[in-house]
């Protein structure tokens, strides 16, 4: 009997993927544990190995395709064998919420002008309608007989339809634009798109056509991390009340400290210890003791957290992805920056785990590396607020009334003022800025082991 090949769960948040590529040819010989294809999460990209020997029967998926975790993908079989399309998606002991029991079926009722016809649906079908906005219309049931929608019915209808980018579906929804009337064929309808077929609909001429070769620029759609990236900074921007506060802290202490640390600890640690290592545990003394800055909006209820799980922004080649040290408090210098790299490292190679990018209380970002004295990074939702590092560089400053030159860098606090108001958030930033010009008084307990 042949066993199928589903999507795992790559992590608590992890609800749906993208097909990045196929490893394995259709009708293949296979071992188990082989890698047969690619997918993409929001935030990395994973394996899928085979569970069986046998011969590959790929399902009717292509790169590109966004499917639902735990959807079966293919089987593993004889060779005279072929994929069927499973009338349901695996069901595992893991993931007893999502067994569809019959007794939990529940229907929706179509009217129509000569009878009312019950349509069945799964709760995972009926799910995913809600997430994607599908209608009940575009979708044929294939399960029970015609008579039942189940999960692959509203995977088919999702391939049917036009597709759009958030911010077109929303113009595209505001301006009465049908979508039913798009098609997008292999390319995503954008924002321009949209405005192109309102403003023609306007003026009473045809809807534009496919762009001509030759023309001076090129099309990228704004898909996967990207497309996470695009929505996420969206709506940080614009649900936010966004206030920045600036200061510039004298790090010549914190110069001389990163010098005697990597002097003495360097070779036994395995690692030299940065100035983001440093401030990164000077932020989790200052949260400890200002808790109103470590804090998440969910729901319209501000959770004020008691541990520390500081998230790291890391430039990859995919795009900007934000890993989360969890239970920084607790952690010493050294496990800390261990920490730190070993995330860094996995999202930097696509393959972090979504679950150590959750949960995250607070947020720093740094662009010194790259010369930027001062920015304003945008807050990464529901966290409250984030912290900006700019570069240490020598600046003419009075100092004990002489001019002097001495390593200064400028700290940008960036908060939600709905949950935070001025005064308190500058306390915090004041702090940040007092233990980088004076950090032992944090480097006793952060040298622990």
């Amino acid at each position: 009997m042949a066993e199928e090949v589903y999507i795992p769960k790559f992590g608590q948040t992890v609800e749906e993927v993208t097909i990045v590529e196929w490893l394995v040819e259709d009708g293949s010989s296979v071992k188990v544990g082989d890698e047969l294809l690619r997918v993409e999460t929001d935030k990395a990209i994973f394996s899928v190995e085979a569970n069986r020997s046998g011969y590959l029967h790929k399902g009717p998926y292509q790169p590109g395709d966004v499917l639902p975790v735990l959807s079966v993908v293919a089987t593993i079989g004889e060779q005279d064998e072929q994929f069927l399309v499973p009338q349901s998606v695996l069901q595992t002991n893991l993931e007893p919420q999502s067994i569809e029991v019959k007794s939990e079926t529940v229907h929706a009722v179509e009217q129509t002008k000569d009878e009312q016809k019950k349509i069945f649906i799964s709760p995972r079908a009926r799910r995913l309608l809600r997430q994607k906005n599908v209608p009940l219309d575009n979708v044929v049931p294939t399960g029970g007989g015609g008579k039942r929608i189940i999960e692959q019915d509203v995977i088919a209808a999702l391939k049917q339809m036009p597709k759009l980018t958030p911010l077109a579906r929303r113009i595209a929804e505001a301006e009465g634009v049908e979508l039913d009337s798009l098609d997008s064929g292999e390319r995503w309808v954008t924002k321009e798109d949209i405005i192109q077929i309102r403003d023609k609909k306007r003026d009473g001429t045809a809807v534009p056509q496919e762009s001509t070769e030759g023309e001076p620029f090129e099309r990228v759609p704004i898909q996967g991390i990207r497309k996470v990236i695009f929505e996420h900074m969206a709506e940080s921007v614009h649900s936010t009340a966004r206030v920045t506060l600036t200061t510039e802290a004298d790090a010549t202490e914190l110069v001389a400290l990163r010098n005697r640390l990597k002097e003495r600890y360097s070779d036994n640690w395995g690692f030299s210890p940065t100035y983001l290592d440093l401030i990164g545990k000077i932020v989790v003394s200052a949260l400890r003791k200002y808790p109103y800055m470590n804090a998440r909006l969910e729901r319209d209820v501000l959770e004020i957290y008691h541990t520390v799980n500081l998230g790291i922004a890391v430039d990859t080649n995919r795009g900007l992805i934000v890993p989360v040290v969890k239970n920084a408090e607790k952690l010493s210098l050294r496990r800390f920056g261990e920490t730190m790299r070993q995330l860094a490292s996995a999202a930097r190679e696509g393959n972090i785990s979504p679950d150590h990018l959750r949960d995250g209380t607070f947020t720093i970002t740094n662009l010194g590396k790259y010369e930027i004295d001062v920015f304003t990074p945008v807050i990464n939702t529901p966290e409250i607020a984030i912290l900006g590092l700019g570069r240490i560089v020598d600046r003419v400053v009075p100092y004990k009334g002489q001019i002097v030159i001495r390593p200064m860098m400028i700290l940008s606090l960036v908060f939600d003022h709905r949950l935070a108001d001025g005064a308190p958030a500058a306390k915090f930033l004041q702090e940040i800025k007092h233990l980088i010009e004076d950090p032992t008084l944090w480097l006793v307990e952060s040298l622990g082991e």
